[in-house]
């Protein structure tokens, strides 16, 4: 039978969506990377590959969807799975770090002397204001995490202009959140490693249990977690007022202002999918109170009690769980520290 519809994963979306400049080996590695994802998730059709996918993967990994047409990239008419590309000056301004900058000045929710910086003048002017401060770099259009550079007083030589300057605050840790129809969907946890990369997520089954699991793991008082979460919702709330979009993804997360824990709440807005909203998909036909991914860099020969959704010959190593008990959750978190602090 043919396949009428056909699907790419296109992790390669912001380099389209904004013209960056990017090689064919290049793209073909980022989208290699995590399209493996989707063979866990139930679309409607086939699914365009940018590389091979051994037959052991598809025989072993766990929770597999039931087997799926693919084929190798070919000249086909398909649909975007990661951003739709389809509305793209709409995208390009939400999916800015300027549009969340702009956002968070206008709200005055900027509480790290957040700044664009378009010359190395204005850098020479920043650092003067800031400097005693941890500063950060980064690209208005990537990823977080991409070509991202921290300093304190040697200032990095190769800028590509514009960048978004920050002052690096205590992070405890990150939260994204959901909206959809404008109504806050849920929140979830984000574990980022110290550079701000990306590294896994947590769900919960109910806010009650996400406020209990930070207390616990984070050793913090439920005073300072119940008005986290009402600042939350307040920001949320402001912002479903602004933004005009069917559904979008909201980064926020909470640091030590040196008096007690306080919520930052807009660090950018994704109007695309995540890697969290990807897991969220694939597991919610899971009954645990408590499901973990893991992102950890891959290792030749390393075993793992836990389950693998990533094939061999990745950078990184992918890893989901389902827990009903936080001693189980500590265990699978600490276990992974091991090779990859959060």
């Amino acid at each position: 039978m043919e396949i009428e519809k056909w699907y790419r994963a296109n992790f390669d979306y912001e380099y389209d969506l904004y013209d960056i400049p990017i090689s064919f080996k290049q793209r073909l590695k980022i989208c290699r990377e995590f399209e493996y994802l989707y063979f866990y998730t139930p679309l409607d059709g086939g699914l365009i590959l940018h590389g091979n996918l051994s037959k052991n993967f598809l025989q072993t990994c766990p929770y597999l969807h039931p087997v799926r047409q693919y084929q190798q990239n070919k000249h086909k008419k398909y649909e975007n799975l990661w951003g739709s590309l389809t509305d793209v000056e709409v995208e390009r301004h939400i999916n800015s770090k300027l549009f969340s900058l702009e956002l968070e000045n206008k709200l005055a929710l900027n509480k790290c002397n957040k700044q664009l910086i378009t010359n190395e003048n204005e850098l020479n002017s920043y650092c003067q204001n800031n400097i005693l401060a941890e500063k950060i770099l980064q690209s208005p259009y990537l990823f977080s995490g991409l070509q991202q550079k921290q300093f304190v007083e040697a200032v990095p030589i190769q800028i590509d202009y514009p960048v978004i300057a920050s002052c690096r605050l205590n992070r405890i840790f990150d939260i994204g959140t959901v909206v959809q129809d404008g109504k806050r969907q849920y929140s979830y946890l984000n574990l980022n490693n110290k550079l701000g990369k990306y590294r896994g997520t947590i769900f919960f089954k109910s806010d009650n249990l996400f406020k209990e699991f930070v207390c616990s793991y984070y050793r913090l008082k439920v005073g300072d977690i119940d008005h986290i979460f009402s600042d939350l919702a307040d920001s949320i709330e402001k912002l479903i007022n602004i933004v005009d979009v069917h559904s979008f993804q909201v980064d926020s997360f909470t640091f030590d202002n040196g008096t007690c824990l306080d919520l930052y709440p807009l660090v950018e807005i994704n109007y695309r999918t995540t890697l969290g909203s990807l897991a969220f998909m694939i597991s919610r036909d899971f009954n645990s109170k408590y499901i973990a991914m893991r992102i950890i860099p891959a290792k030749k020969g390393r075993t793992a009690t836990y389950n693998r959704l990533s094939p061999d010959g990745n950078l990184f190593d992918l890893f989901l769980e389902g827990f009903d008990s936080t001693s189980e959750l500590f265990h699978y978190l600490d276990y992974f520290n091991k090779y990859d602090p959060i």
